[in-house]
């Protein structure tokens, strides 16, 4: 067991059951997955996590595999994937540095790390569809999905195929559209869109850089024609979108990253595309949020007349929480430039630049120096405090 370094409580882990490797980790250009376990591709440079599986989450929901690093870099142009049945939390004892890309998205009917979960409150299949095929409806998540159409002559008002519930329960990832009903004869129907995964970066320190972290789902999967072409009683209607997963962030910064973020839902697919005097309705629309506005997903287009089929309801966006951990109480109030950072207890302001030193030579023991600095912890090499410590509050 080793001593947390935290000055907060961060959630879904107990910071103290975990020892953090020896060295920094200076990259991961790699793919994890948390049904195996392992990095199935690529590897991370410097020290490697160590790596804590199907650990039960402290704030309930699924199991999480937990990657503890002393700190962590995402160099850019490099991506780190997330894949495989569980969330996965990185657990990073002291600074973590996002300029390339940290990937929990799905693919294709393909979920990210911890979709498609346990959690999640299923979206209807299309069903009802006479003489026309209805779409299924789209998965929810941080708010219900959007309804999919009901297709062909016997449905009633108001025409919709219902969308999942809301799904926040813990950190768990993003849910499945309802499947496309299936035409009369020869023609699947469209599948449903995958859920995004759920990741989580708490950091004893701060957590920024330029990068981008994704959690997005997948789109209903189009219907098809059946026996006789686009158009008639044997096409299928579309899937229900794929709603967006969980991205959750906490540091000791008292402002959010500079990184981009998204938990986006999908489009629900359209049914079989249509030729003639028969309809085909379009998907609804996905429902987004990208860490600053969010969009509730659309209905899709209404069928319910003879040989019209149902497009599948959009998906509805995720979770992103950023600094539910401890956020220093007030700023470093100083006139340098860069402005210093506060430690992890929030007590002390941190140099980030040699500039920050009269020395010129800030140290950088713990990487607590994330600019230009050339200092180390050798005497004489930065000034008689490291000019780590710039002033307290």
């Amino acid at each position: 067991m080793g001593g947390s370094g935290f000055g907060y409580t961060p959630s879904n882990f107990t910071a103290t059951s975990y020892t953090p490797p020896s060295g920094a980790t200076t990259n991961c250009n790699a793919t994890y997955s948390s049904t195996s376990h392992t990095f199935t591709t690529g590897s991370c440079t410097g020290t490697a996590p160590t790596i804590h599986s199907n650990v039960a989450a402290t704030g309930g929901g699924p199991n999480v595999d937990i990657l503890v690093f002393a700190s962590l870099t995402i160099a850019s142009g490099s991506t780190l994937t997330l894949v495989g049945t569980n969330p996965v939390i990185l657990a990073v004892y002291g600074n973590a540095t996002i300029n390339g890309i940290i990937n929990a998205s799905a693919s294709g009917t393909t979920p990210g790390a911890g979709g498609n979960n346990s959690a999640c409150v299923a979206a209807s299949a299309g069903t009802g569809g006479n003489n026309g095929a209805s779409g299924g409806g789209g998965a929810g998540k941080a708010v219900a999905g959007g309804t999919g159409s009901c297709g062909g002559q016997s449905c009633s008002s108001p025409y919709t195929i219902a969308g999942g519930g809301v799904s926040t329960t813990g950190l768990a990832g993003g849910c499945a559209g309802g499947n496309g009903e299936n035409g009369f004869i020869g023609s699947a129907g469209g599948p449903g869109g995958a859920g995004g995964g759920a990741v989580q970066i708490s950091a004893s320190g701060t957590i920024s850089g330029t990068g981008s972290i994704t959690a997005n789902g997948t789109a209903g999967t189009n219907g098809s024609s059946g026996q006789g072409g686009v158009g008639g009683q044997n096409d299928s209607g579309g899937g229900g979108g794929g709603s967006g997963g969980y991205i959750l962030l906490q540091g000791t910064q008292a402002t959010s990253p500079s990184i981009t973020l998204a938990a986006n839902g999908a489009a629900g697919g359209a049914a079989a595309n249509a030729s003639g005097t028969a309809n085909a309705n379009a998907g609804g629309t996905a429902g987004t949020n990208n860490g600053t506005t969010q969009v509730a997903p659309g209905n899709a287009a209404l069928a319910h007349a003879i040989n019209d089929d149902g497009g599948g309801g959009g998906g509805a966006y995720g979770v992103i929480t950023i600094n539910n951990g401890k956020t220093a109480s007030s700023g470093c109030t100083t006139t340098l430039s860069p402005q210093p950072v506060p430690n992890s207890g929030g007590t002390a302001c941190l140099c980030v630049a040699d500039s920050n030193c009269p020395s010129g030579k800030c140290s950088n023991v713990s990487s607590q120096c994330t600019g230009t600095c050339t200092g180390t912890t050798t005497a004489g090499t930065y000034d008689s405090a490291d000019c780590q410590v710039i002033t307290s509050y």
